[in-house]
């Protein structure tokens, strides 16, 4: 059988499986290379153990595991540079404004061995970059969880991407999300300049956006996961990075990482992935949203709120950071930089939340202990 038949039947035999993706995205970014190659010149910081995933069409390969820094420190940082990981997710107000010092202190030197994705909540672009001791970032990541706001503000959102790019600043944009996930990202696709999207995408969200996750496929936009971890517990978190990695459509799992142990356990979880396959076998091994306890960042107690407060956010940083994640340091700088505490004052205690939310927590509860804790 020569190639071009070999080439028929292999995607015949594909399609047949429903894999529902573009052969490019298929194939493992990085080939089998001889022993003891680890050069790729195409791909920052590659490692032979490790795979790489293009984001979208952007010709950008990044690890499968890749590293968030909202609770982080430098010998973790350190360590994911060692596995092979080259994607850094940064924000000047991780960590109280410590996280992208410690990332720019280690990257000093080496900055060409990553890709950074940076959050637009800085007040100068220009100072995030200086503190990164770079001259671009290649993701500039704009943060928004409200469908309305982000429709009303793409034009903006446009024309400061745009500017930016013009100036060397920034390579390609992205959104990041944790409210109002699929209506977000439905905007971000339609708005046609986004390279990716990157939504908490825990157990709960993996069915909830199955829309937007075949859209992106087909517009060959990319999805960074965060937050993949949810509530579940920490032995069965490196199968949810498999799952997650499954679906073609994601190019990488991102999660912050406190420890080298777990930095090992999840990066090789990322790097077992050999292909992007999807296929209709692999709903069956998702862990249900009734299997978890505790918050799932749905985020139905801020849509039910009728003040429209950002309950989610207080919840997110008692049950998910707190007590899920075990970062309480996190936990309290998540809780002063979103602002929690005008949520807790401006709320009149009428249980809307409570009786919205799908995991039956006692939402008023959790309110007085962020209270306890951190006002």
């Amino acid at each position: 059988m020569n190639v071009r038949s070999s080439r028929r039947v292999f995607l015949k035999s594909a399609g047949a499986i429903g894999m529902g993706a573009t052969a490019h995205r298929l194939v493992q970014a990085a080939p089998a290379k001889k022993a003891g190659d680890n050069a790729r010149s195409d791909i920052r910081n590659y490692k032979s153990t490790m795979r790489y995933r293009e984001v979208g069409t952007t010709g950008i390969h990044v690890s499968a595991f890749s590293l968030g820094t909202g609770s982080t420190n430098k010998d973790v940082v350190k360590a994911s540079l060692d596995s092979g990981i080259n994607l850094l997710h940064a924000s000047t107000r991780y960590m109280g404004g410590k996280s992208i010092k410690i990332v720019g202190e280690v990257l000093n030197g080496k900055t060409d061995k990553v890709h950074i994705a940076l959050k637009d909540n800085f007040s100068s672009i220009e100072e995030a970059l200086k503190m990164l001791g770079v001259n671009y970032v290649d993701f500039i990541m704009f943060n928004r969880h409200n469908a309305e706001q982000f429709q009303s503000e793409l034009p903006q959102i446009k024309k400061q991407y745009l500017t930016w790019k013009d100036k060397g600043l920034v390579k390609h944009a992205g959104l990041t999300t944790h409210g109002q996930m699929a209506a977000c990202v439905d905007l971000a696709i339609e708005a046609g300049f986004f390279a990716c999207v990157m939504p908490t995408f825990g157990p709960a969200q993996f069915r909830e956006l199955k829309k937007q996750r075949d859209a992106l496929r087909t517009k060959k936009m990319s999805i960074i996961g965060m937050k993949t971890k949810g509530g579940l517990e920490s032995d069965k978190y490196p199968q949810q990075i498999k799952t997650v990695l499954a679906d073609t459509a994601v190019c990488t799992v991102n999660k912050g990482v406190s420890t080298i142990d777990d930095l090992k356990a999840w990066s090789a979880a990322g790097a077992e992935v050999k292909t992007g396959f999807w296929n209709r076998t692999t709903d069956d091994r998702l862990v249900r949203a009734d299997e978890l306890h505790g918050c799932i960042l749905c985020g139905t107690c801020t849509d039910a709120c009728p003040k429209q407060l950002r309950v989610s956010d207080v919840i997110r940083c008692t049950q998910y950071y707190h007590d899920a994640e075990k970062t309480p340091r996190t936990a309290a700088w998540e809780f002063k930089d979103l602002a929690c505490s005008e949520c807790l004052d401006a709320c009149d205690d009428c249980g809307e939340c409570e009786r919205a939310c799908p995991q039956h927590i006692d939402i008023r509860a959790e309110l007085l202990r962020a209270r306890t804790l951190w006002s």
